[in-house]
């Protein structure tokens, strides 16, 4: 028991020593701004954007622009800063990162290019309504497992053009794998509709596949169907 909780102590203070690196790390990315040659073209952006915000909310008749220790303040600084500054403070933190939230698309941005780890683990929501190039661009950075959660048969990917559908441009990666007879498990137990609205599509999307959880059999009778006379 005493050498695990010294082995717990050792990694917590490794974690704490690899995030306070990574401060240090972009400490000295934003000592050019603060006190390197960059400071005074920094503060002139900076003037500016915090100017225009001024203007635009004294024309609506709205608060002044936030202080300096305000959220506001430091999203106008990071703006102010050169293009290759904000992207190096980006990798600083995605690097830093256990999770990283993103949309498909932007999941092409140059930032994950840079950055030092793999994605080995990607997840990807709502996987059936993305069409499959648009799913395919967040696998380029190094992905070995790959989880997928979507429907089929709800809407698919959203596709203009009349010679894409012809190519099958909307079908979506989840759509192909589960063709391929890659693994795919199927809840089927549901917990929002009513049993009776839940009927119509188990019976005709799902082949009568899914069931009520306990908590939706066990809620009261609406008040439309229950009778209010002798």
């Amino acid at each position: 028991q005493q050498t695990l909780s010294m082995v717990g102590q050792m990694v917590n203070e490794f974690e704490q020593l690899r995030k306070t690196k990574a401060n240090l790390s972009r400490l000295a990315l934003v000592e050019y701004l603060v006190a390197g040659p960059g400071a005074v073209e920094w503060g002139r952006k900076l003037a500016g954007i915090q100017a225009a915000k001024a203007s635009h909310h004294h024309h609506q008749q709205q608060p002044p622009p936030p202080l300096i220790n305000q959220p506001e303040h430091w999203r106008s600084a990071f703006r102010a800063a050169p293009r290759d500054l904000q992207q190096d403070l980006e990798v600083s933190f995605v690097d830093q990162a256990e999770m990283v939230f993103t949309t498909l698309s932007s999941s092409a941005r140059d930032v994950f290019t840079r950055v030092q780890r793999p994605f080995e683990l990607v997840l990807i929501d709502e996987a059936a309504q993305a069409a499959e190039i648009a799913a395919l661009q967040p696998l380029v950075h190094g992905a070995k497992a790959v989880v997928m959660v979507g429907d089929p048969q709800q809407l698919p990917a959203t596709i203009s053009s009349q010679a894409a559908k012809q190519l099958a441009l909307e079908r979506s990666l989840f759509e192909r794998l589960a063709a391929a007879r890659c693994p795919v498990n199927v809840l089927k137990v549901q917990y929002r509709m009513h049993p009776a609205i839940r009927m119509f599509p188990s019976e005709y999307f799902y082949n009568s596949a899914l069931v009520d959880a306990p908590m939706v059999l066990s809620r009261p009778r609406p008040c439309f169907t229950r009778r209010w006379w002798g």
